[in-house]
């Protein structure tokens, strides 16, 4: 008799572990597909976002130089357009400006694929921490980006009557780091960096 009540009770005793087990593996079935349609629905967010991205080339990423008129001595006579800006090369910087700019925008650039992903997390954290968007964690190349297509494209829908929300900021953002390890792939630091300075504006020079 007391045999038959000892199986009786290791029988009830697995049936109530394999129902626990059952409950167990529903739901890591459960968040694990929650987890995959949430990575399929951000994949196909990125994949649309970044087909809405401005169209990369290099060439744009080169500033401009002012247009200038000589006369027939080969003396320069007159400098159009908005902005007289002549181009350097990276020969012409100073080791003590690369270090600067590096220490206060970029300290990682040489180190990066053109977009840091610790410095990123960093200032995102500290935005949450102060409630505000002081800092936006982009790298230099980000930055050359950001002033030849990013900046643009905003003008553009400014200009249009539109307005940028915090979601746009958010797709150009996303837009700002896929063209930035595409710049990084077609071009080396010294040409980022030297581009940057080029393009930058340093103010009027009183002329």
């Amino acid at each position: 008799m007391k045999n038959k009540e000892k199986k009786e009770q290791n029988a009830v005793q697995k049936k109530s572990k394999w129902k626990r087990l059952d409950a167990w593996n529903k739901a890591a079935i459960f968040v694990l597909t929650i987890v995959l349609v949430g990575c399929v629905c951000v994949f196909t967010l990125l994949v649309n976002v970044i087909s809405e991205a401005p169209n990369f080339n290099p060439e744009q990423l080169v500033a401009g130089t002012s247009s200038r008129v000589y006369d027939k001595d080969g003396n320069v006579i007159a400098e159009l357009g908005s902005e007289h800006r002549d181009n350097i090369t990276y020969e012409d910087l100073p080791q003590d400006l690369i270090d600067a700019f590096l220490a206060i925008e970029d300290s990682r650039f040489f180190k990066h694929n053109g977009f840091d992903l610790p410095r990123f997390l960093s200032s995102a954290i500290n935005n949450l921490s102060s409630g505000s968007l002081s800092q936006g964690g982009s790298t230099l190349t980000m930055q050359l980006v950001d002033n030849t297509w990013i900046a643009n494209a905003k003008t553009q829908v400014v200009e249009s009557g539109g307005s940028v929300s915090a979601i746009d900021n958010i797709k150009y953002k996303i837009q700002e780091i896929y063209l930035s390890l595409l710049t990084e792939q077609s071009m080396d630091k010294k040409q980022i960096l030297v581009n940057y300075l080029n393009m930058i504006w340093f103010g009027s020079d009183g002329g």
